[in-house]
């Protein structure tokens, strides 16, 4: 290999890493972002996923975007908060995170009144919610983050107070989606990054019944597993002890009786799930052979600083 084409890819290998990850990062976003939207609607077109991709990319502008989204806000809305970072944990923060999703919506971002049921039972009564989810916000906000615990260990004490929100369901309408870019700002601000598409649509919504209704947070556990990664690297913290997920940190939060759950036929695998799926294999491609360039231009740099 002569000089100029160890020169030309040394040179140009960093730049096209760079905005190899920066679009990797990008379409992780607006996938993870659809699939939390579309655990309480209809899948969105892919032509809108990749509308969001371009304007993380900073190559179509704010108006543009939210004009291409006329038919679905709510996706432009969690596409703008997954720029921020969930700094206060506090009960306020999370009604503001309701209202800049749902504004002009009427009640947007205030507790409701009116009692609220889900499949599996009620929620909290309305008169509890103020107090209770002051409470919860409050112990989540002296969580831990990276590197001070493992992702095993955040995502053991996280799922517990996720049960409990899923409990509270503080707003009239929209919770779901609501919790879950509020966690995803949370987890950012604590050195993780939540992205819901490594574990799609189906598994997030059995995680999320079965924590509200029969008060198991296994799989909500193991759904955190899949979503948390760590922002950066930390290789060189020392060691960390992982603690197993037990019985324990279940009851931490007070128990309810146990329903049974009506039995469901599995609903077939949507379009979208599919083109999910498709693009995390594709994305772990690329990253596989952006790891391995990588590798090979430190071994040609590596043998010419020998050489010399």
């Amino acid at each position: 290999m002569d000089f100029f084409t160890v020169f030309t890819i040394a040179f140009c290998f960093p730049i096209w890493y760079n905005t190899g990850m920066l679009m990797y990062e990008a379409r992780l976003t607006a996938l993870s972002a659809a699939t939390n939207l579309s655990t309480e609607s209809a899948p969105l077109p892919q032509k809108l996923i990749q509308s969001a991709v371009r304007y993380l990319l900073h190559e179509i502008d704010k108006s543009v975007f939210v004009q291409r989204c006329a038919d679905f806000p709510l996706y432009a809305q969690l596409i703008f908060y997954s720029e921020q970072k969930q700094e206060d944990c506090s009960l306020e923060s999370f009604c503001a995170t309701h209202k800049s999703l749902y504004a002009p919506q009427e009640n947007a971002g205030e507790i409701r009144t009116e009692e609220l049921m889900l499949p599996g039972g009620s929620c909290t009564a309305p008169k509890l919610l103020r107090g209770s989810l002051k409470s919860v916000l409050s112990k989540m906000a002296q969580m831990q983050g990276n590197p001070q615990v493992s992702k095993a260990d955040f995502a053991a004490t996280l799922c517990c107070y996720l049960r409990e929100l899923i409990i509270l369901s503080p707003f009239a309408y929209g919770n779901g989606v609501a919790r879950r870019a509020f966690l995803q700002a949370f987890c950012r601000s604590r050195g993780f990054s939540l992205t819901y598409t490594a574990a799609g649509k189906k598994e997030i919504t059995a995680a999320e019944t079965a924590a509200f209704a029969s008060d198991e947070t296994g799989p909500m556990f193991s759904v955190l597993i899949k979503c948390l990664s760590y922002m950066h690297d930390d290789t060189a913290a020392p060691p960390r002890k992982t603690t197993p997920v037990t019985r324990e940190h279940g009851s931490r939060l007070p128990s309810r009786p146990r329903r049974e759950l009506p039995q469901r036929v599995p609903p077939a695998v949507t379009a979208q799930e599919t083109a999910v799926q498709d693009a995390v294999r594709e994305l772990r491609e690329v990253q596989k052979t952006l790891d391995t360039m990588s590798a090979r231009v430190g071994e040609i740099l590596s043998s010419l600083q020998n050489k010399q």
